[in-house]
């Protein structure tokens, strides 16, 4: 990249891009927690936080020339990408869903074995919000599963 201006300026803008999403996320979440946002889209989270990652390069002169001439496009594409992040990552979670409701329905009672051992875990070591959470949410569910089956290992 040192041989190469515009590669590392684009590295710099990308890095930017997605400390600024990471920043409007959480302080999105915080404010959600405080008041209702819900015409506060995540499209719009988004926008604003590359928008701002634009403007952190411009005045850092960084591929100033580009995003002065194609801001809006650049703030688009970056929305579309995004979304198509997310969306595939909707989908994982969906999948994985899935995969423990068709454990269920094919008369696999490992799944619910396993899920009442997490939960077991999880109340003996004080973690009955989590409890709560992984009902809520399978991502979140399947990290404290694996959490679960490498304090397993450790024993």
């Amino acid at each position: 990249m040192e041989d190469c201006k515009t590669l590392k300026e684009y590295s710099i803008f990308v890095s930017k891009v997605r400390k600024c999403i990471k920043e409007a996320k959480e302080r999105n979440k915080e404010m959600n927690d405080i008041i209702d946002m819900n015409d506060i889209t995540q499209k719009e989270v988004i926008s604003s936080a590359i928008s701002r990652a634009i403007d952190e390069c411009i005045s850092e002169d960084i591929l100033k020339d580009f995003l002065l001439e194609n801001k809006e496009e650049v703030v688009e594409m970056g929305v579309l990408g995004y979304s198509a992040e997310r969306h595939l990552q909707v989908i994982q979670e969906e999948s994985y869903e899935d995969g423990v409701k068709a454990g269920y329905d094919k008369g696999y009672d490992k799944c619910e074995k396993d899920i009442t051992e997490l939960y077991d875990w999880l109340f003996e070591n004080n973690r009955a919000s989590d409890v709560q959470k992984a009902n809520k949410d399978s991502k979140y569910r399947k990290d404290l599963f694996d959490e679960y089956v490498a304090s397993k290992k450790k024993n």
